[in-house]
């Protein structure tokens, strides 16, 4: 089974690099002008097959990655939550600013989670994946 490919002006590219290339054209209609090096694109229903205007969104990276959920293949199915076995307990940490933030160790995974959607709201950041507040 071959690769799906696309011709996106000159270049023919995968299905995901199509769905990429429309995506930033999107963005670049919607504020007028070219996506600086710094600047990425966030879908605000976490969709990324709606491309329309509304759910386009211009982040920085460091935005995206805030706002993107938990990894697959971890320890727990919560963002910022992961479990140490040496303790057999949930920690919780947040990144700010490149730093990590201890947000402490819990019994259960909810409350760690808890813990982790709690600071996200004291920070005040506005685009940001919440993981009991869906």
């Amino acid at each position: 089974m071959g690769m799906k490919v696309s011709y996106v002006g000159k270049v023919f590219v995968g299905v995901r690099e199509h769905r990429k290339a429309v995506a930033s054209i999107v963005a670049e209609r919607k504020i007028g002008r070219a996506l600086k090096s710094r600047e990425a694109i966030a879908f605000r229903d976490r969709n990324r097959l709606n491309l329309s205007r509304e759910n386009v969104l211009v982040v920085s990276v460091q935005a995206r990655a805030r706002y993107s959920g938990p990894h697959r293949g971890t320890s727990s199915r919560y963002k910022g939550v992961s479990w140490q076995k040496g303790r057999q307990k949930w920690y919780a940490q947040i990144r700010i600013d490149g730093r990590s933030k201890n947000l402490g160790r819990y019994e259960r995974e909810e409350d760690a989670a808890a813990a982790y959607d709690k600071a996200v709201r004291s920070l005040g950041i506005d685009i940001a994946y919440m993981n009991l507040d869906q």
